[in-house]
């Protein structure tokens, strides 16, 4: 891993994928990282290796290699639970009043519980006007059962404001689009031709 530029304690969790190609008569072992900065984990980033006959074919990486942030939050996870807890009992009672149905739903603060809560990094971002990384608490809620909607938060662990709100539950009872997959070449010289 040292010789792709990759420290290889700042690589964390991994999942291995051992994969037989029949149709080419070929056995690949991928294995996909994922990115650890002083024991904290580093938000999307991974860098994946895949071996055929224990040779290195494929590497992708979106390693970032020059992370630097103070990993000691200035608000506890229970003190972000708080925050996201407020913002989505007010989020959720907004859309039950203004809901042009007769509804019958009703949500209680006690009813939002958290499910997990984990200190994470989010990487410097172009895209986004991010030059620096931002340590986080991503809160996951337990999910609640009368809305189907399992909410997921990242607050700020310096400045307690909320980043970024969503649903970790998606409701698959319509799928309409395409799908889509990562495909790697065989040969990691090979280009689009």
């Amino acid at each position: 891993v040292a010789l792709l530029g990759v420290n290889a304690d700042d690589l964390g969790d991994s999942q291995v994928f051992d994969n037989d190609v029949k149709s080419l008569g070929k056995r690949f072992v991928t294995e996909h990282l994922y990115q650890k900065y002083k024991d904290v984990s580093v938000e999307g980033t991974f860098v994946t290796l895949s071996f055929q006959d224990s040779k290195l074919v494929s590497y992708k990486s979106n390693f970032q290699p020059e992370i630097s942030i103070d990993v000691k939050p200035k608000i506890s996870k229970e003190q972000a639970f708080e925050i996201a807890k407020k913002k989505e009992f007010e989020t959720i009672q907004s859309k039950l009043q203004s809901s042009s149905s007769k509804n019958s739903l009703t949500l209680k603060p006690e009813d939002l519980k958290i499910g997990k809560g984990e200190l994470i990094i989010i990487p410097p971002s172009v895209s986004e006007n991010r030059p620096n990384p931002i340590l986080a608490w991503k809160i996951y809620f337990q999910l609640i059962q009368q809305f189907f909607s399992q909410p997921i938060y990242y607050i700020d662990a310096q400045s307690s404001s909320i980043l970024y709100n969503g649903e970790s539950v998606q409701n698959f009872a319509k799928f309409d689009g395409a799908i889509s997959a990562n495909v790697y070449p065989l040969d990691p010289t090979q280009t689009e031709g």
